[in-house]
This record gives C-alpha cells, sequence and structure tokens, in this order.
C-alpha cells in the first residue's frame, strides 16, 4: 500500500477517482499495448524536452535534488526532476523555472514545468500544475501567476493558474483520506479506454447495475438520480415516461434519454421515440477515416459506395506520412465528383471535423469540392442518439454493430488498437497495413449495417406488430401516466398517513371543527339567469320633495324655478330574494330671494345614479365571489334589466375601499393585540412592475395589504407590540423576527410527500418521512379529539423532541435527505411550539385559506392592475375576509352601512359646496 501521494496518485485522481483508490491500495493492473506504447513515448518526449531546454540554459541546472526553501533562495534559473516531500506527499516536478518577482527566498520566485506530449492542454494538466504552484507557495510564500507547460512539437506554453487554492486543498484532503480508507464510488468514463483497470471496473460495474455504465452520462445528472434513490440502470429504466411536446414549447430540442436507453437493455429491444426521418439520395458513400489524434494528422480513407441493387464498392486511400495526406483527401473528392449525385454517410463527427481541417491544405479548386460534400453528407449519430435507442451501453458504431450480429475479422478490432497497428508500421512492422485496411472496411460495412436498419425501423412502411412481438417498439404505444401538475384536487401521497394528517388540515375541518366546533354551514342558493333587457325605465317609487330653507343663507323666502326629477336605480333585497327597484324625486329649482342663489330642497339625490343595496351588491359579488367586473355588468344588466358601465363600477370601488379605510386600520390592530398571527405572501404582476400581496390573519380577523418586494424588514414595526406566536411557511424572512414562531407542518409534510414521489427508491427519505408521519400523527388525533390546548398536547413533547435529535444526528448519506435533516436542525425551536401554548395551529391554513381569495381575483387580473387598484382591492377584501371568519355576511356589512356608505357616494361625486352650486346652476340653465 502506497503510504504517501506522488505524481501518479494525483494523475489518476484527476482522470478517475477510483483509479487513485486502487493504486493507492496497491492494486496492478493489466496495461494495454497502446498504454504501453504511450508510456514509452511520454519517456522519449521528456528526455527530448529537457534536452532541449538544458540547451537554452548555458549555466548547469541542478537535477534530481531535493526541494528546499535554502535550495530555491540559491537562484538556479532551471531545476529539473526535484522532489519535493511531507507528511503527506512525495511529489515529482519536471521542472522549475526562475521568474522575475518577489517572494521570500529573494527578488525572484518559481513557476512549475511540466512536459506533456499531447497537442491540446486540458484541464488535468491545468490541475496538476496547481497542485506544483501550492506546493510552491509554501516554499517561497509566493503563488505563481502561471505554469509553463512543453507540449507537442516541443512548444512552449503558458498556462494562466487560478488564485483560489481552495479546489487543489479540496483535491488533496479527498486524496489523503482515500488513503487513510475511504471509498469513491466507482464512475465509468473516457478513460476508461485505456485504463490497466478496464475489466477490473467493468466487471464490478455490470455486478453492481451501475448507472455510469450508460456511456455519456454526466456525474452530475448521476448525482441528481441518485438524489433520488435512483443507483442502479435497473431502476432508472422505470422512470421513462413518453410525454408530447408541447405546443408552444419554445425550443425543439431532441435530447438522449438515459431511462430510455436504460428502459431498451432491460427490455432488450430497440426503441423509436418521436418521428425521424432519414433521407438519402442518390448513391450511398459510407465514409470512414483513420488518423492519429495526437498529431491531428490522418492516414486512411475508406468508402464504400452503393448505388442501387449494388452490392457495394470500396475504395481505400492511404498514405504513407503527414507529408502527403492532402492527396488521399483529392483522391476521395475526385471519387465522389465521379458518382454524380450522392450521400455522404458517416458515423460520429470525426469525418466531418478532418474535412474541415484539410480544407486549408487543399487548392483552391478543391475547397469548394470539400464544402459540397460536408453540405450532402449525413451524421447517422445524430439520428440514432435522440430517436432510436438499441439495447446497449453506448451508441459506439461498435456497439451497436455488434448487437446486429455484425462481426469485425479481428476481434480485438477498436479505435485504440488502430492507433497501436498504425505506431507499429511506422516502425517497420509492413503487416499491420493490411490489418487497418481490413479494419477499416469492416467499419464501412458496420456502418452501412447499422444505417439499412435504421432506415427500416423508421420507414412508415414497416408494418406494425404488437409491442410483445416485435424487436423494435416506438414509445408512442407505451402507456402514459396521468398529469400529475394540477395545482387543485386530490393529490396523492407516499404514505397512508400523510393522507390522513392531511384531511384534518383543510380549513373546513379545521376551522369548523377545531375553532368553531358549533358554527353552522353556510348554504347558498341557485339564482335564475335572465335575458338581459333594459327596464330602469319602469319607476316603482315617486317622492316628490317640498322646498326648504335656502342653505346658504337661511331665508325663507325662495321663488321657485323649474321642475327637476331624478331616477335613481337600485336593488331591494328581501329575506328570500332581491328585485329591482328604481325611484323617482321630483322637485322644484329654488332661488333665494335674499342672496340670489339657486338650490335644489334637502333629499333631493344630487349625485349618483345608483343606490347603495346595487352598489354594495356588485362589490359583493367581485370580492367575495372573485367575478370580474365586465361579468358583474353583464350579471347585473341579464339579471335585472339595468345597464352599467365598468368605468362606474371602478369607481364605486375605489370609493367602498375608502369609506372602509378606518375599520380596515382597526383590523390590523385587533390583529396585532392577538395571541397568535398567521402570514404569508405570494407575487402579483401589475400592469407595469411587480410587488407582492402580503397577509395577517387570526382565527377572526384578516388584513391584507401591498409591498413592492418580498423582503420582511417592515415586519418588525410593523408587528410592534405583537406578544403572541407567529405562524408562517419556511420563508426566511421571517427568521429574524425575535418572537415565538411556529413553522407550517403540513408545508413540510407536503415538501416530504413530493420528494418521496420524486425518490421512490431513497429508503432513508422514507424512513424520514414514517418518522416525522408517526410524531404528527398522534398529535393530530390528540387535537382532533380535545382541540387545541396546552394541557392536552404537552405529552406530545418529548416525542417530538426525540424526533429533531435522531434527525439531526443521524448520517444521512442522500442529498434530499440530508436537506431535511438541515431544514430540522435551523428550525428545531420553531416546529412544535404549538404544543406549548393554547390556541396556536400546527399550520399556516388560516393565513393560506384568506390567501386563496385574492389568488382566486388574481387569475383575471393579473398583469391588468395598478398599485392603486391592488390596493383598493385588499382593503374591501379584508373587511370581507374578516366577516367570513367572524361568521357574518359580508353583503349585510355593505348594506348596512346605508347613510354612511351613502354619503361617501354623494360626497364623492359632489364632494364640495362649489360643485353642488354648478349642479344646481346647470340644471337651471
Amino acid at each position: 500500500m502506497v503510504e504517501k501521494i506522488g505524481r501518479q496518485a494525483l494523475d489518476n485522481y484527476f482522470a478517475c477517482k477510483f483509479k487513485a483508490h486502487l493504486t493507492l491500495s496497491g492494486a496492478r493492473g493489466v496495461p494495454s499495448e497502446y498504454l504501453n506504447i504511450a508510456r514509452d513515448q511520454d519517456r522519449s518526449f521528456k528526455s527530448a524536452a529537457q534536452q532541449k531546454l538544458l540547451k537554452t540554459h548555458a549555466e548547469s541546472a541542478p537535477k534530481r535534488v531535493t526541494l528546499t526553501r535554502s535550495l530555491l533562495s540559491v537562484g538556479y534559473p532551471l531545476i529539473l526532476e526535484a522532489t519535493f516531500e511531507d507528511e503527506r506527499l512525495q511529489l515529482q516536478f519536471d521542472g522549475i523555472m526562475k521568474v522575475d518577482g518577489a517572494s521570500a527566498i529573494g527578488p525572484f520566485h518559481y513557476a512549475p514545468i511540466l512536459f506533456y506530449p499531447g497537442q491540446t492542454i486540458r484541464r488535468p494538466q491545468k490541475q496538476l500544475l496547481e497542485v506544483y504552484a501550492v506546493v510552491l507557495e509554501a516554499l517561497q510564500n509566493r503563488a505563481p501567476k502561471f505554469g509553463v507547460v512543453f507540449h507537442s512539437g516541443h512548444t512552449e506554453a503558458r498556462v494562466r493558474l487560478s488564485p483560489d487554492a481552495s479546489t487543489i486543498q479540496n483535491v488533496l484532503q479527498n486524496l489523503k483520506g482515500i488513503l487513510g480508507g475511504d471509498i469513491p464510488a466507482l464512475r465509468l468514463n473516457e478513460h476508461c479506454q485505456i485504463c490497466e483497470f478496464r475489466q477490473q471496473c467493468h466487471a464490478q460495474a455490470v455486478k453492481e447495475d451501475n448507472i455510469s455504465l450508460l456511456r455519456g452520462i454526466s456525474d452530475t445528472e448521476i448525482m441528481r438520480l441518485r438524489s433520488k434513490g435512483i443507483f442502479t440502470v435497473n431502476q432508472l429504466s422505470y422512470t421513462f415516461r413518453s410525454r408530447r411536446i408541447a405546443k408552444r414549447a419554445k425550443t425543439t430540442s431532441t435530447p438522449h434519454h438515459f431511462a430510455l436507453q436504460a428502459l431498451a437493455i432491460r427490455e432488450k429491444k430497440v426503441f423509436v421515440h418521436g418521428n425521424p426521418t432519414l433521407c438519402c439520395p442518390g448513391t450511398r458513400a459510407y465514409l470512414d477515416i483513420e488518423g492519429t489524434p495526437d498529431t491531428r494528422s490522418y492516414y486512411l480513407i475508406g468508402l464504400m459506395t452503393v448505388a442501387e441493387n449494388d452490392a457495394g464498392t470500396y475504395h481505400a486511400f492511404w498514405t504513407d506520412d503527414e507529408v502527403s495526406e492532402v492527396n488521399i483527401f483529392i483522391e476521395l473528392l475526385d471519387q465522389l465528383d465521379r458518382m454524380g449525385r450522392y450521400s455522404l454517410i458517416h458515423f460520429g463527427n470525426y469525418e466531418i471535423k478532418a474535412l474541415r481541417q484539410i480544407r486549408q491544405k487543399l487548392p483552391v479548386a478543391y475547397q469548394s469540392k470539400i464544402d459540397e460534400a460536408i453540405l450532402h453528407s449525413l451524421n447517422i449519430l445524430s439520428i440514432i442518439g435522440p430517436y432510436v435507442y438499441f439495447p446497449t451501453y453506448s451508441n459506439s458504431l461498435k456497439e451497436i454493430a455488434r448487437y446486429l450480429k455484425f462481426d469485425w475479422s479481428d476481434p480485438s478490432s477498436s479505435g485504440l488498437q488502430s492507433l497501436v497497428w498504425r505506431q507499429k508500421w511506422l516502425q517497420g512492422e509492413r503487416s499491420y497495413k493490411d490489418k487497418l485496411l481490413q479494419y477499416n472496411r469492416d467499419d464501412c460495412d458496420a456502418l452501412r449495417k447499422v444505417t439499412e436498419f435504421v432506415e427500416t425501423i423508421i420507414s412508415p412502411e414497416t408494418p406494425s406488430v404488437s409491442p410483445i412481438e416485435a424487436y423494435f417498439i416506438h414509445t408512442s404505444t407505451l402507456s402514459k401516466d396521468k398529469d400529475q401538475s394540477a395545482l387543485f384536487g386530490r393529490k396523492p401521497f407516499a404514505l397512508e398517513e400523510f393522507s390522513r394528517i392531511n384531511e384534518c388540515a383543510y380549513f373546513d375541518y379545521q376551522h369548523d371543527r377545531v375553532f368553531a366546533r358549533d358554527r353552522a354551514a353556510h348554504r347558498s342558493g341557485a339564482r335564475t339567469v335572465r335575458r338581459a333587457k333594459d327596464l330602469s325605465r319602469r319607476i316603482n317609487k315617486i317622492i316628490e320633495i317640498r322646498k326648504s330653507n335656502c342653505p346658504k343663507c337661511g331665508a325663507r323666502k325662495v321663488q321657485k324655478m323649474r321642475e327637476i326629477s331624478r331616477r335613481v336605480i337600485d336593488l331591494k333585497i328581501y329575506q328570500g330574494g332581491i328585485k329591482r327597484w328604481i325611484t323617482r324625486y321630483d322637485a322644484n329649482l329654488y332661488r333665494c330671494n335674499r342672496c340670489k342663489g339657486f338650490f335644489t330642497p334637502t333629499g333631493y339625490p344630487r349625485g349618483s345614479r345608483y343606490g347603495r343595496a346595487l352598489i354594495g351588491w356588485c362589490i359583493y359579488l367581485n370580492v367575495r365571489y372573485g367575478i370580474n367586473l365586465s361579468r358583474i355588468c353583464s350579471i347585473v344588466a341579464e339579471t335585472f334589466g339595468i345597464p352599467i358601465r365598468v368605468q362606474a363600477m371602478y369607481r364605486f370601488k375605489a370609493i367602498v375601499a375608502r369609506h372602509y379605510a378606518d375599520r380596515y386600520a382597526s383590523v390590523l390592530r385587533e390583529i396585532v393585540m392577538g395571541r397568535a398571527l398567521y402570514v404569508d405572501e405570494t407575487p402579483v404582476n401589475l400592469w407595469k412592475s411587480k410587488g407582492y400581496v402580503w397577509v395577517f390573519a387570526t382565527v377572526h380577523a384578516v388584513y391584507f395589504f401591498y409591498k413592492d418586494s418580498r423582503e420582511g424588514s417592515f415586519l418588525p414595526d410593523m408587528l410592534t407590540g405583537f406578544n403572541g406566536v407567529l405562524i408562517s411557511d419556511f420563508f426566511t424572512a421571517y427568521d429574524a423576527l425575535d418572537m415565538p414562531q411556529q413553522r407550517c407542518l403540513i408545508h413540510l409534510m407536503r415538501d416530504l410527500n413530493d420528494d418521496l414521489l420524486k425518490h421512490p427508491f431513497d429508503a432513508e427519505l422514507k424512513r424520514l418521512g414514517q418518522m416525522f408521519s408517526s410524531v404528527l400523527r398522534r398529535v393530530v388525533e390528540t387535537i382532533d379529539r380535545f382541540g387545541l390546548k396546552k394541557r392536552h398536547l404537552r405529552k406530545h413533547k418529548a416525542v417530538a423532541d426525540r424526533f429533531c435529535r435522531w434527525a439531526i444526528e443521524t448520517e444521512f448519506h442522500s442529498e434530499v435527505s440530508k436537506k431535511y435533516q438541515r431544514r430540522v436542525d435551523k428550525y428545531r425551536e420553531k416546529l412544535f411550539t404549538f404544543l406549548q401554548h393554547d390556541g396556536i395551529a400546527w399550520n399556516n391554513n388560516n393565513a393560506e385559506h384568506a390567501m386563496k381569495c385574492f389568488a382566486r381575483y388574481r387569475r383575471f387580473a393579473d398583469g391588468r392592475m395598478t398599485r392603486k387598484s391592488v390596493q383598493d382591492y385588499l382593503v374591501i377584501l379584508s373587511i370581507c375576509q374578516t366577516c367570513e371568519y367572524q361568521g357574518r355576511s359580508f353583503l349585510a356589512e355593505l348594506i348596512g352601512e346605508g347613510e354612511s356608505l351613502a354619503a361617501s357616494l354623494d360626497h364623492a361625486f359632489y364632494g364640495s359646496a362649489e360643485m353642488r352650486r354648478r349642479t344646481a346652476a346647470s340644471a337651471h340653465d
């Protein structure tokens, strides 16, 4: 077993954490031919790079020395193969070089050097340089800003290093944990192709049915699935749901569904998803290019041409070196020209990248031919990826073709093996050229077989059979789950106890049985809708008003002028119904002989054309039942034959809100004086902005108000003098309030239930839900029997404390369980506060029920309200909900305000003596 972390451990960790565990634990794998060749090339490249670097420094460079501060302070321009060692590291540097910049060792400091034979500097090389930088920073008290990489062609590149060393410290800490016995999770990745532990890890992954067997699945996706309790390919296969694309979808992307891939593996059948099309006009040309990725060079092009009713002709274009690689592409383009109309079929993006890369090296005449070839190209993988799912762990050509019973001439054939064969051919073993040519021809044949199979199963002419008999299945034939996204209606529960607890949390059940058991149920009658007709000219009552004294000077001697009349359209509300009631007021206009002023007699209606009962009934429909004002106008016209304009309705709403302003303020004072306050908030879209509607509620009162933001900084001032318990959801704005608080347990239960439905295989989360529901069910049963009485509830305090302690101290592994563990730990003192008080509910349904009334109004008014209109509405809604909570009729409240409300209406239209005089004068004229 390795005792310290070295260069090999770091390289392995950056490639694969599980490989780092295997090497640090002393395991030995079987390196492939490719890996042995790559290691030989690394050593040769390193030696050549060192020789070239030494030529540029006339002074001698120390080699194979131990790095210390005293050695660095000497100031050597270059140090090669230096070693650093401490209690956890035994790290060998390729080299370090002196650069300008003062440090603890002098007016200079050192930057790390890395020898890398590849052309492209990738993340592992940068991470290794950052580890070197952390070590050098400890020696010279200055972190180098860059590292130097000598890569392919012995060119020098400077790599900027991150100033934040926390990521590298985490890497070293993780490696220390692995060295101490921690075993990271097994995850297959791209490095597995060249790893010496490939067979061992793959066998273990197959045994575990590890999700990382699915090629291309990211670590982020694996972590997301693990958080749902999905750890195997078989479990993942049960999560696929065939969903239709939304009609208004902004994007029409077709991602690869790993759940469907897993389902194909489980069922051992091919699945077709969506409606793919495959169009290959003309002669089909199956293209496969062989090259060397490290040098970005190409040495072999294979082209299988298949005309109609043709067995196919194979063309091979070979080059011995990089100098003549342009010639094989010219030969390829000439061959395509001779074919006339064609479709160039390839697998993946490698061939297209090669054509685009070589384009700049070709003569101008052939560059346009490259463009034409790309235009006629078809990547068959772009159809397989999102649409066709084979029962294979990857979409590689080798796996898919072998599933279709195609065999390569050499069983060991692969992309890596072809690089080995090419290297051996370059070393003089000429027999490997035949192997490469045969391998390339097999690739073309495999591509043809895969293309023809895909064309067959997606063709509309393919006869459809039952899914049981078919070797391929279209996902449209799979059963679809019902939509679970409805906002209202009965909700499914993962645990039976959650269902019972939820029934006891309904507002009607709680309000009628727990808070006021003797409250009678409210009933509403049906209303007959009649045809709209203007009946407002039919007079029900005529009132004649005699003269009175002059309202200005009090003189009795007045002169009678012309006759005036006004109709007031109103409703008369009986115990058994409502009827239209129109009153005509007849009077005369008078002129005072003393002051010469004009006036109408006292009692003559001066302003509103509509009576208080009609206005009150319209406001009642709008606020109590959430009917918008335009519909109310239609209802009034159809039911009573009274035409009314929407603009007048808006004015009436503002008048009523202003009338109840004092009552509105008194509701807030009443709530603050109570022993329990329920609070909630919801967003609202205004005409040109966005805001939030807040609600304070008790058992007997409701207070709505508007704020521009969701910040809770105003709450301490607004709740000054409140000495009760605040009941709320888990919104963090309430955390800063210094008062006893109770968090809504029904919120916690619903969140748990939703996550249990999303993560059906998470045993830890299910155990947590069962423990919580067991505690809460007993508490709810006690409340159901005795009400919210402290003397009956306090017996549950010990059980609740034990649950909180268990949830906090238990070691959970799934991320979703840890999320609830953190929530319980944060709100431990606020989850079961109601057990120690009388009349404090365990949920926030009082506020939520009140908020539903505004939500009903928001459905048709969202985005069309102004700040003033929503504030007026909230004033009236507060009075309406307070009446409901107190068991009083809001309509009776509106109609019962008879004279005062009429005075408010009168003042709104004719609020000054000057306005009344103008009205009288206009009547005289």
